[in-house]
């Protein structure tokens, strides 16, 4: 279970900034999302910590769990850092590229080089230098009438008001769970489809897509969307004429349950685009069944 900063955690950066978190959001299997506001600058950023869902902390940085007691020196550990260095600057830039072929795509700013992490009841984790944890500053994603797809699900378990528009509870219904009305699931889908077939004549391969890093625009009613914007490019793999090339030894990191089999493949198992059209086809079955 994925260690989650609480609201009130401050990070203190080499350059002297201060961020405060004050919510956090899930971004599918490897990544968590902060708003947190950014002290004397009145800006609400938006953070991005790469924290894949089986890690756990180890001096507040995420690890693998089997080097959560392992000495700072162990081949093993200082692996887990370079893995999600490697990943953090393949999301830099490869959402930067891709933003350039579709205003759909969020770019970074950025990485914070983090040198202290100070939690609400005290407790405080330093480096002589800075912790090797791997937070990236993103344009900030609080647009009005704009929803993320998880939390239009959590809309859908509601009954239908002018404060929850695409609630979809039945008045008589025993249940407590709703899927989102049909024609916004097959319009968020359909959106989803036309950026992913801009994202792959790009060059790329989104890797994970899943409930938690799909944002919606909605129209000024909440009702209806307008368009679908994707983060996360942390998974993203470039495709040369169609394909990816051989995974190798490197595994892809995406959400369990959302990932297609052959992710999970090696050696010289090549990706496509059908990779993000699997995970596609499992997020709608999620918002329909």
């Amino acid at each position: 279970m994925r260690k989650k900063w609480a609201e009130g955690t401050v990070l203190y950066t080499r350059d002297g900034a201060e961020y405060k978190i004050t919510a956090s959001n899930e971004a599918g299997g490897t990544a968590i999302i902060y708003y947190a506001e950014k002290a004397g600058s009145g800006i609400r950023a938006v953070l991005k910590e790469f924290y894949p869902q089986e890690w756990e902390r180890r001096k507040g940085v995420p690890v693998e769990r089997a080097y959560v007691d392992s000495p700072d020196e162990d081949p093993g550990l200082l692996s887990c850092y370079e893995n999600l260095a490697k990943q953090a600057a393949r999301e830099m830039e490869i959402s930067q590229k891709v933003a350039q072929e579709t205003v759909h795509v969020w770019p970074v700013r950025g990485m914070l080089e983090v040198q202290s992490i100070r939690e609400p009841d005290g407790t405080v984790w330093q480096a002589e230098g800075t912790l090797p944890c791997c937070i990236l500053e993103m344009d900030n994603l609080n647009h009005k009438d704009s929803l993320w797809l998880q939390d239009i699900l959590r809309e859908a378990g509601k009954k239908k008001s002018k404060e929850t528009p695409l609630g979809n509870l039945q008045p008589n219904s025993k249940s407590v769970l709703a899927v989102p009305p049909l024609q916004v699931t097959l319009m968020l889908v359909w959106r989803l489809l036309i950026l992913l077939a801009k994202i792959h004549e790009a060059g790329y391969l989104h890797g994970d897509i899943n409930l938690g890093n799909v944002f919606l625009a909605m129209d000024d009613k909440g009702a209806n969307v307008l368009n679908a914007m994707l983060i996360d490019f942390g998974s993203a793999r470039a495709l040369v004429d169609g394909k990816t090339a051989p995974l190798g030894e490197e595994s892809v990191m995406a959400t369990p349950g959302f990932a297609a089999p052959e992710l999970k493949g090696g050696g010289e198992q090549r990706l496509t685009p059908k990779a993000d059209v699997y995970a596609v086809g499992k997020l709608m079955h999620c918002l329909l069944d």
